[in-house]
């Protein structure tokens, strides 16, 4: 796995390769406007309510959710995006939503490209870009060939 983080992509559209299953994207549970919510609504077809659910039910449980086999999108909870990390407990929880993520696509979807869409404000970027740089060297990860992409503003 190789990881390329890309800032300021605010014309990059990966909505194509979205519903054709060629990418795997992980964004964060929002319940108002953003990318997770709009993929839902737009490309899988959910009721802004449907989508408003799936959220609180990601953030309640404090684990990354996915709609998979429905489609290759994923989401972790949005505390990871828009609250301070506190601490090494902070830090492995993010580290062990962000795998469960990857565990989504390389066990499941198995999609050649992940996009991590974490544009829109994330107050955690330094500590999400560590963590997702650790673990496409982890061991687990490692034989997997899939292109991984962060997306930040």
């Amino acid at each position: 796995m190789d990881l390329k983080i890309i800032r300021n992509a605010r014309e990059l559209d990966y909505g194509d390769d979205l519903r054709a299953g060629r990418c795997h994207v992980v964004a964060f549970a929002e319940e108002g406007l953003s990318f997770f919510k709009a993929w839902l609504e737009f490309v899988y077809g959910f009721t802004v309510s449907q989508g408003v659910e799936l959220c609180n039910v990601i953030n309640n449980a404090d684990e990354t959710g996915t709609i998979w086999p429905k489609g290759p999108l994923s989401a972790i909870p949005r505390r990871f995006c828009r609250e301070a990390l506190s601490g090494k407990k902070d830090q492995e929880a993010l580290c062990r939503v962000l795998a469960d993520a990857l565990r989504a696509n390389t066990l499941h979807s198995k999609c050649p490209q992940m996009i991590f869409d974490f544009r829109c404000a994330v107050i955690s970027e330094k500590e999400i870009s560590d963590a997702l740089h650790s673990l496409v060297h982890d061991p687990e990860f490692l034989g997997f060939n899939c292109e991984v992409r962060l997306l930040l503003d």
